[in-house]
């Protein structure tokens, strides 16, 4: 697995508040974020099936669930795109939730993004 680099997460996870969930354990931390990637990568296929078949209450569920795993690893940005979805689905309408869904799409790619992308070298 690889190492966490702060440059690279910075923008998508607060690594202060995922250090102090994870008792400042950088083992556990990274474990965590790679079972968030993995997990939450798997409920967003899970979600955009959802929608393609018009089954609002199941992503509505989804997306909550999402909200709070991206609530736990220190995903703000992530966290706030997954909860502004499930409250547009308490309304009912896959229609009007539909850009939200395309927000956390891109939220999603910005972390995926920083999770993939090598650490950064800094030149002496």
């Amino acid at each position: 697995m690889a190492k966490i680099d702060a440059a690279n997460l910075s923008g998508v996870i607060d690594l202060n508040e995922l250090m102090t969930r994870c008792l400042n354990n950088l083992e556990f931390a990274e474990r965590m974020l790679t079972l968030f990637e993995n997990r939450c990568g798997d409920d967003l296929t899970e979600l955009e099936r959802a929608f393609e078949q018009g089954d609002v209450e199941k992503a509505r569920r989804v997306s909550h669930r999402f909200a709070g795993a991206s609530a736990n690893a220190a995903a703000g940005r992530l966290h706030g795109r997954a909860t502004e979805l499930r409250n547009d689905l308490r309304e009912g309408s896959l229609d009007a939730a539909r850009p939200r869904l395309h927000e956390l799409r891109q939220e999603w790619q910005r972390f995926t993004e920083a999770m993939s992308s090598p650490p950064l070298v800094r030149q002496a």
